[in-house]
């Protein structure tokens, strides 16, 4: 059984094929995440977020995510919800693949900080330009 010292392990974690999975963690949890350096989702027909929300104005730190990869998510609008302010100071790498409904991470909400971040959607041309603002 997982308890929330656990969390704080893990480095990376990778979902495949959880096609009833609405959302992959709540922010409770995501707060335990503090070792976590990679994060990988893909084709999850029902997924919606991948932080759901729980509360409002909040800030989510990880502070050690060097990437994050989303694909074939259909039905995914958002990382974390419009409430919360999310901080990925470590992020290298955000790759899109094939996630058409996806709000773009605005800068206001999305704090990298980090000058080597690349940012590779593979659907909107759009999208690109409003990650990189």
């Amino acid at each position: 059984m997982l308890t929330g010292s656990s969390f704080g392990n893990l480095k990376s974690l990778r979902v495949y094929y959880c096609n009833q999975l609405k959302y992959l963690f709540s922010s409770s949890i995501v707060k335990l995440l503090v070792s976590i350096e990679g994060i990988e989702v893909l084709k999850c027909e029902q997924m919606e977020e991948i932080v759901a929300a729980e509360e409002t104005d909040e800030i989510i730190t990880l502070p050690k995510v060097k990437s994050i990869k989303l694909k074939s998510l259909p039905k995914l609008k958002y990382f974390c919800g419009e409430a919360y302010t999310l901080k990925l100071p470590s992020l290298e790498l955000l790759k899109v693949i094939n996630v058409q409904d996806l709000r773009p991470f605005d800068s206001k909400l999305v704090d990298t900080h980090n000058p080597r971040l690349q940012v590779k959607p593979a659907f909107r041309q759009e999208w690109t330009r409003y990650a990189l603002d």
